[in-house]
């Protein structure tokens, strides 16, 4: 059964109609995929375990959702996804969700298994019904792999940041990455989603990071000195996309998602209490009249 509830990270192609969308259209995304969440906690391949960062929700590792993305409540009767290939499903319906501005559903599972258990690969339909027009509808494959887990290769390195310098983030390549997949990072304070650094979406805006990405460099001064941040780094493997050939205006999207989060730590600014220092070598001399000065004893 699927449960209400925002989702944590917008799939990144929610993002990519903000700037190309029409004007008219009331509707501007559908959308649907799978979600993969790791902590890396140390240097190694294998220092890695299930877990999202969240802390505001106590979110599951893995996770499956379905969104309408509107400009108001009003502007579709009602939005479902079912899966229609295989056995079929019943319509599931989306709820309203205001502080998304968006119908969806939601569903957190404890491991991969319980995931293609609860929410098997294949072909679904989204449909939303516009008041007193089209009910529109999309088929949308959900069938590829999840990408390979991020791995932060330069672990060490971030755990003692040095804040007037640039800082380079490495990690691994994504495989089959490609350009037309995405790849985002982005730094945040560790008790909220404050983000003080992101990476630019690739479609959308310049210097975004595709599927063949492999660092970035985040400029210095960008992080404050004697701090801990949260480091996300996700791969984006996109399945599918439409924009507006279906519905004008609406871009229609599925998407298999792997994302890890890790603390990084900046090092304290050094303050010398040594303001001034010198080493050198002094000469007195004494002039009492017109003539040459004459070397002085002492300095007195």
């Amino acid at each position: 059964m699927f449960s209400a509830k925002p989702i944590r990270i917008l799939f990144s192609l929610l993002v990519l109609l903000t700037a190309t969308r029409s004007v008219d259209a009331a509707v501007s995304i559908a959308a649907i995929g799978k979600e993969s969440y790791f902590h890396q906690t140390g240097p190694n391949p294998g220092d890695f375990s299930p877990d999202p960062f969240d802390p505001i929700n106590d979110s599951q590792p893995y996770s499956v959702f379905a969104s309408v993305q509107v400009d108001n409540q009003a502007d579709v009767d009602g939005a479902w996804v079912r899966l229609v290939s295989g056995d079929g499903g019943i319509p599931i319906p989306l709820e309203w969700e205001a502080d998304a501005s968006s119908y969806e559903v939601y569903q957190g599972f404890a491991s991969k298994a319980a995931l293609d258990s609860g929410f098997e690969d294949g072909d679904y339909g989204i449909t939303f019904q516009i008041p007193g027009s089209s009910t529109v509808y999309k088929l949308l494959s959900v069938r590829e792999e999840f990408p390979n887990t991020p791995f932060i290769e330069n672990w060490s390195e971030l755990q003692n940041i040095q804040v007037g310098e640039d800082m380079t983030v490495r990690w691994n390549a994504m495989s089959g990455g490609a350009a037309d997949d995405i790849i985002t990072v982005t730094i945040v304070e560790p008790n909220g989603w404050n983000a003080v650094f992101e990476t630019p979406f690739h479609y959308l805006e310049p210097n975004g990071l595709d599927g063949t990405a492999r660092s970035v460099t985040v400029p210095a001064g960008t992080l404050a000195a004697g701090r801990d941040y949260e480091l996300l780094v996700s791969f984006d493997n996109i399945e599918t996309v439409d924009n507006g050939v279906t519905w004008p205006g609406v871009l229609f999207g599925s998407t298999h998602f792997a994302e890890t989060h890790a603390t990084i730590k900046t090092g304290a600014v050094f303050v010398d209490p040594v303001t001034v220092g010198a080493v050198g070598r002094e000469v007195y001399y004494v002039q009492s009249g017109r003539g040459a000065p004459a070397l002085a004893l002492d300095d007195t």
